[in-house]
């Protein structure tokens, strides 16, 4: 940040939501080595939210739609009742979505313990076909205000990150057996993570200095200006 006196959050994303401030409310951070390896370690070695993750930042490279669908009582219903069954009983229905692109979502309870998903489409589809498709989803309601107003919120994601971090928000504080039922990511999506991952080895080379050895070690090369030369570490991980 130099002598900038902003934190970086300040700075990068002024009006965001994530799941912790605390990194972003300073104006340096130190990161130990195992973040940038575990960013740049082989899809096999990731867990599911770390591939919803990197599955955003790969959707930063083209149009995005963020979403929310809140269900009709007789899914809503159907859906709670057990969750491990929800997206299975919404294949139909994802079947259609799929179609438009990649997407992900995430099964959320409200206050009052109703059910419904955010989610995040990579899509160029218009607008009208979207939300149709979208209510498609949350089920048919005969409360034309509800169906019409409240059922189907989208909005372009001009930083899916951002937006993947908030559909996380109550899933990082499940263990993994249990927060494996509240999430979907299309194949679509899938491959797109994986195809990312060179992507950003590539920018971690340029931008940071970072050389991955995928055998589970990392290298990090860091320029320390302030100092009057460079100084390079390297970190070994097993």
């Amino acid at each position: 940040m130099g002598n900038d006196p902003r934190t970086l959050k300040q700075t990068l994303i002024p009006a965001s939501r994530l799941l912790s401030r605390y990194m972003l409310d300073k104006r340096v951070i130190d990161l130990d080595e195992h973040y940038l390896h575990t960013t740049l370690s082989s899809w096999a070695g990731k867990n599911d939210l770390e591939r919803m993750l990197v599955i955003s930042s790969a959707m930063s490279a083209t149009r995005c739609i963020g979403f929310t669908v809140r269900f009709n009582e007789r899914k809503q219903k159907s859906l709670a009742s057990d969750i491990p069954k929800a997206f299975r009983k919404l294949r139909n229905e994802l079947v259609s979505l799929n179609a438009l692109g990649p997407c992900m979502m995430t099964l959320e309870k409200d206050q009052a313990g109703r059910l419904h998903v955010h989610g995040l489409i990579a899509t160029d589809t218009e607008a009208k076909r979207l939300r149709d498709v979208l209510r498609q989803l949350g089920g048919y309601s005969s409360d034309a205000r509800f169906r019409n107003c409240f059922q189907v919120d989208t909005k372009v994601a001009f930083n899916p990150l951002c937006w993947t971090h908030y559909m996380l928000k109550d899933l990082v504080r499940l263990p993994p057996p249990a927060r494996q039922d509240w999430f979907y990511i299309s194949r679509a999506a899938a491959n797109l993570g994986e195809t990312h991952l060179p992507v950003l080895r590539r920018l971690a080379l340029d931008k940071l200095g970072v050389k991955p050895e995928l055998r589970g070690r990392a290298t990090v090369f860091a320029a320390r200006a302030s100092m009057g030369a460079s100084a390079i570490h390297s970190a070994t991980r097993h």
